[in-house]
């Protein structure tokens, strides 16, 4: 899930001992092997390195890291209160003595940085679904539901298909994305986002094309690219009335046992077309989620798809967020109350006649 951690300021016997104990030896990656930790980083996937050299491994690590949108820890395993800190300045350095006795540091790490958060405080929670570049119906849904005294989760795919992309980026660039109340997700298309902030070779051609165009022409930097990719979240779990909700963008199988250790293209909905291959269909994932966790209190809500076009709550513990706002459908949310009870909430895309034309055009 986009974090690696360094072992630090401990000689080989002992790490070696720690990566045992903890059952870390899956998650092993040497610096020294560029491909293999270049391939665990492309897929969001966990890391462990077992050990830095500073004066030739500190530099690729920090290129990495900033590619891939990262965050490092150095764990430091010497137990010493004069230990050596990490040579990248912005990295954070835990100490293992933290760990309670018998905790597994993968458990541990995954109730420190992926806790479920308390949204008691708020009268209700919404979360809105693909909005792909149609800022029409992102501003209807702000101007009638958006208010300070509730959250707001916004399940990705911001931008590309939609005839607006450069006003959307902008309203969650300057008016959303600091805001205490609200939570942006990944989609699989805000990928050619980060690529473009880390000027790597753009693969979706949408953005290629019209996206990056109409973002460049208002204004809009890689240094802004950037600052945006960091807010973004794979996945957001949060508790409020008598549910615990899993948000994210491209749904999951199964309730993870920990979210730390799940690659982060799962949730983004980048391994979606596997699943398609091998089940005949996406419909698959909402039942198996269902049996994980049929007789408990949790609900999935994702957006990214739904070529069925079921209902929002079609689905029993599954809320369906995309409906193809791009082809002049609906942009979806759906707001959860005190009492429990979810509404669904349609707003009507209007595009122009051609943009509509084209874009119903590319689907068939």
């Amino acid at each position: 899930m986009r974090m690696a951690i360094v072992l630090h300021n401990a000689p080989a016997p002992l790490r070696n001992h720690f990566i045992e104990h903890h059952d870390l030896d899956d998650h092993l990656c040497q610096l020294g092997d560029v491909y293999s930790l270049r391939l665990k980083m492309k897929n969001g996937a966990f890391a462990v390195l077992p050990g830095l050299d500073w004066a030739q491994e500190a530099k690729e690590l920090d290129i990495l890291r900033r590619k891939y949108l990262y965050k490092v820890l150095f764990l430091d395993l010497s137990g010493s209160c004069n230990a050596l800190r990490p040579p990248l300045s912005d990295c954070k350095l835990l100490k293992a003595s933290e760990i309670p006795s018998g905790t597994n540091v993968k458990t541990w790490l995954d109730r420190k940085f992926f806790p479920i958060a308390d949204l008691s405080k708020y009268k209700s929670v919404f979360h809105i679904g693909d909005i792909q570049g149609c800022h029409a119906p992102l501003d209807a849904f702000l101007k009638k539901h958006y208010d300070e005294e509730s959250f707001y989760i916004f399940c990705g795919d911001y931008l590309d298909r939609g005839p607006q992309n450069d006003l959307v980026f902008l309203r969650l660039y300057d008016d959303l994305m600091h805001r205490k109340n609200v939570v942006l997700l990944w989609g699989n298309h805000e990928s050619d986002i980060a690529r473009f902030a880390n000027g790597r070779p753009l693969k979706i051609p949408e953005f290629r094309n019209k996206t990056l165009p109409q973002l460049q022409g208002a204004g809009v930097t890689r240094e802004m690219a950037y600052s945006f990719c960091k807010k973004l979240r794979d996945v957001f779990v949060y508790q409020y009335a008598d549910k615990k909700v899993l948000c994210s963008h491209g749904g999951v199988l199964d309730l993870p046992r920990r979210f730390l250790t799940r690659p982060s293209s799962e949730f983004r909905g980048e391994t979606t077309r596997d699943l398609k291959d091998i089940f005949n269909g996406p419909v698959v994932l909402h039942h198996s989620f269902n049996a994980s966790v049929d007789g408990t209190e949790w609900v999935q809500v994702h957006g990214h798809m739904n070529a069925e076009e079921s209902p929002i709550n079609h689905f029993h513990h599954t809320i369906l967020l995309n409906d193809f706002p791009e082809n002049g459908k609906f942009l979806r949310a759906w707001k959860l109350e005190k009492d429990g009870k979810g509404t669904p909430i349609y707003i009507r895309s209007i595009l122009p006649p051609a943009v509509r034309q084209k874009n119903l055009d590319l689907v068939a």
